[in-house]
């Protein structure tokens, strides 16, 4: 069975035959939980709009779609909370791992039959293994949603970044010129 997660939702997708779209919503314990993996204040509302689609030629499951939320931060800047919204494209492909060879070691045998090419793709690359014919497209959603969040989040209403202006007491010397001194150093021997 699948694992876990704090916003599970386990759809089977190997059956369907035309592209089903399907709306998902976190309930409040899966935003919390969220909020809580990805270190940020809170999570108000957090909802997935999706398309599923069964490419069997391609021998994979392709979900694509938009999340929408409102996020509760920290300022990087003034250390003050606030909220704003964020959305963001959700994109995962997956496999059924059990009747497919991965797409790296395929290509990886390809090179090695027709050419010497050298390969940098990684099985990372692959995609997300089926259970059982189930995916979970709440964590797909999660695991986008993760990547959206700005590390540094800045409040609309904070101050500008200060830039460093050239009457500063700091001063930046010129690597080269302390090479030529170092080289003149050198010399003196």
């Amino acid at each position: 069975m699948l694992p876990d997660t704090e916003w599970s939702v386990p759809f089977k997708a190997i059956n369907i035959d035309t592209p089903k779209q399907m709306t998902i919503e976190a309930d409040a314990d899966a935003r919390t939980g969220l909020a809580k993996r990805f270190d940020i204040e809170a999570i108000g509302e957090l909802t997935a709009n999706l398309t599923i689609t069964n490419e069997k030629k391609l021998g994979r499951v392709t979900v694509r779609g938009t999340f929408e939320s409102l996020i509760t931060q920290i300022c990087a800047r003034t250390g003050k909370v606030f909220s704003a919204p964020l959305d963001g494209d959700i994109e995962g492909y997956f496999a059924d791992k059990t009747g497919t060879v991965s797409f790296v070691k395929a290509k990886k045998k390809r090179d090695e039959e027709f050419g010497d090419h050298p390969n940098f793709a990684e099985e990372a690359d692959d995609p997300e293994p089926m259970i059982d014919g189930y995916i979970d497209i709440g964590e797909l959603a999660a695991q986008c949603f993760g990547l959206a969040l700005d590390p540094y989040a800045t409040a609309p209403d904070a101050p500008p970044a200060k830039e460093a202006d050239e009457s500063s007491d700091v001063k930046i010397e010129n690597p080269f010129a302390i090479l030529g001194q170092l080289r003149d150093f050198m010399n003196k021997d």
